[in-house]
This record gives structure tokens, C-alpha cells and sequence, in this order.
């Protein structure tokens, strides 16, 4: 059970200040993220052919548009800290059931329980912040 829960405050440890980390990195580095890409070898990408250069504003943008790379792995990502935040509250909520009326396992239950909830809602909070991020960008 705790390694279940230190899993999914890892996952959503990683949500929260990994990716709009990545995401800041390359509005604000575009110069040298992008750096002679589109007059070298690279001129007939996606990114070079529609102007997608992060700080644009264009939706078409692989990394950061509304269909970007970055957008998929954070829904990814909280799909799966859900998932287990999911997983999480049911094993509590069995062993709340199955606690025997043992108040010491009643607590624990009910704690982890509160524990997975506050999860599921900082999950939830994260990726609508991340989306609404990389969707203005």
C-alpha cells in the first residue's frame, strides 16, 4: 500500500512541476531551441513549414499546440496517476470495510482513503493548469 501511494505522489510530483517546466523552457529559449533548424536540414518540417516556433500562438504547434507532444503526456501521465489514485481509494475503501471494527485499522483506512481523494482532486487541478498553459501558448 505504500509503495502504491509513493508511486502516485511521485506521478503527480512529476505532473506538477515537470512539464510546465518543459513547457516554459521552450517559449523561452526558442532562440536557442530552434536555432538554425529551418534554414539547414530541417526546413521542410512541421515546425519550419506552418511557423509552429513555440511563442507563435498557432495551434498546429507539435510540441505546444492544442494536439502537442506535451499536452499527450501530461494527459498520459495524469490518466495513470488517476488510474492509481483510483486503485488507491478502492484497497482503502476494502480495508476500511475490512477493518473488524479494529480501530487502529479503521484510522488507517480512513486516512488513506482522505489521502487518495486529495490526489484525485490535485490530478485533476494539475492537468487542467497544464492545459490551460500550453493552450495559451
Amino acid at each position: 500500500m505504500k509503495c502504491i501511494t509513493k508511486i502516485l505522489l511521485l506521478a503527480i510530483v512529476l505532473q506538477i512541476f515537470c512539464l510546465p517546466a518543459l513547457a516554459a523552457a521552450a517559449v523561452n529559449n526558442n532562440d536557442t531551441l530552434f536555432n538554425g533548424i529551418c534554414n539547414g536540414t530541417g526546413s521542410g518540417s512541421v515546425v519550419c513549414q506552418d511557423g509552429g516556433v513555440p511563442g507563435n500562438n498557432t495551434n498546429s504547434n507539435p510540441l505546444l499546440g492544442s494536439d502537442g507532444l506535451l499536452l499527450k503526456v501530461s494527459g498520459i501521465m495524469a490518466t495513470i496517476a488517476g488510474v492509481s489514485a483510483i486503485i488507491v481509494a478502492i484497497v482503502a475503501g476494502l480495508s476500511f470495510i475490512t477493518s473488524g471494527g479494529d480501530p487502529t485499522k479503521a484510522q488507517n483506512a480512513r486516512g488513506t482513503l482522505i489521502n487518495a481523494i486529495i490526489g484525485i482532486v490535485v490530478i485533476v487541478l494539475a492537468e487542467s493548469i497544464i492545459a490551460f498553459v500550453l493552450t495559451r501558448v
